[in-house]
């Protein structure tokens, strides 16, 4: 003999033993991202900071080699500090996060004082300050690329 309520005992059981799988998948789902895929991406990514940072260190020996070679000049030759700007400059370019910026702004400021110390000559400052507006105008195009760059992204997507 069966019982009455048959047809919804059938639809509570089904309903339970959906929720349960819904449960259990998901519980799986999670224990994947947890234990699988974000620590790969962690690593990942901690694998490449380290990289990036060693390329840093490697460039900053470099500049010290640059720094040390214009600290033994008792003039100091105009040619060397406009390469050791233009290294400065390239450095803050390719590393442009507030660590990398702080570390070589310290090494900019030890050469403006190199350079004011052992020369008062007024072609030093006049440098200074074309490297300033060229630095300036260096960024703004930096800036107007970053935004040509959006505007051709955002009318390839309207496409």
């Amino acid at each position: 003999m069966l019982p009455e309520n048959l047809s919804e005992r059938k639809s509570k059981v089904k309903s339970f033993a959906t929720a349960y799988t819904i449960f259990v998948l998901l519980s799986i789902l999670c224990l994947y991202f947890t234990f699988g895929l974000i620590p790969q991406v962690y690593s990942r990514y901690t694998a490449i900071t380290n990289e990036r940072m060693q390329i840093f260190y490697s460039n900053l020996n470099k500049s010290e080699r640059l720094l040390m070679n214009l600290q033994r000049q008792s003039p100091i030759n105009q040619n060397d500090a406009a390469s050791f700007y233009t290294w400065l400059d390239r450095l803050n370019t390719d590393y442009p996060q507030p660590f990398f910026g702080k570390v070589l702004k310290s090494y900019e400021l030890r050469i403006n004082e190199l350079m004011n110390s052992q020369s008062s000559d007024s072609a030093a400052t006049d440098l200074q300050i074309k490297l300033k507006n060229l630095k300036k105008e260096n960024s703004d195009l930096h800036k107007e690329h970053q935004m040509l760059i959006r505007q051709i992204q955002e009318a390839k997507s309207l496409n």
